[in-house]
């Protein structure tokens, strides 16, 4: 078992560059912190709060036809093609736009963006990611909508940090 976990662990940190691990590591956030199903509650699947995180669809999906028969709120992330640690394309779809980016860490930046300057509420399925995103990666102080889970796993992070 523990011969496995070293294998497991230089596949991590030798063949995989370090934007795919970023990449994982925002895929596997969902594994981590599933939402909610709707405001009043039940618990989301996996792939719910992947998808209202962010939504990987086929290359060669019609990206302008896709947005307009979704049917969720925005903005959202996008990626088209390639895989979990490497899409193809990926685009945050604000309104009527669709905003391409060089990467998915410049996307999931950008959306995080776009939720705080228009003072938007995160999707109830991916809400735990987001506030993961607000105390962890912005430094943002935590409010009342921090679960439990977030908020074990950011004392741990801060405890290891030091």
């Amino acid at each position: 078992m523990i011969n496995m976990y070293h294998q497991s662990k230089e596949i991590f940190f030798n063949i995989i560059d370090t934007d795919e691990r970023m990449n994982l590591a925002f895929c596997l956030l969902s594994h981590l912190f599933p939402g909610k199903k709707s405001t009043k509650g039940g618990r989301a699947s996996i792939q719910e709060a992947l998808d209202n995180f962010i939504d990987f669809q086929k290359e060669g999906t019609n990206v302008e036809a896709y947005k307009s028969s979704h049917g969720r709120n925005q903005p959202f992330i996008l990626a088209l093609g390639g895989h979990f640690c490497n899409p193809a394309q990926t685009f945050v779809v604000l309104e009527h736009h669709v905003l391409e980016q060089k990467s998915l860490v410049a996307a999931v930046d950008l959306c995080y963006k776009i939720f705080q300057i228009f003072d938007l509420q995160y999707p109830c399925q991916a809400r735990a990611m987001w506030v993961v995103m607000d105390t962890i990666a912005f430094d943002v102080k935590p409010g009342a909508q921090e679960s439990g889970a977030v908020r074990a796993f950011r004392a741990y992070y801060h405890f290891n940090q030091k």
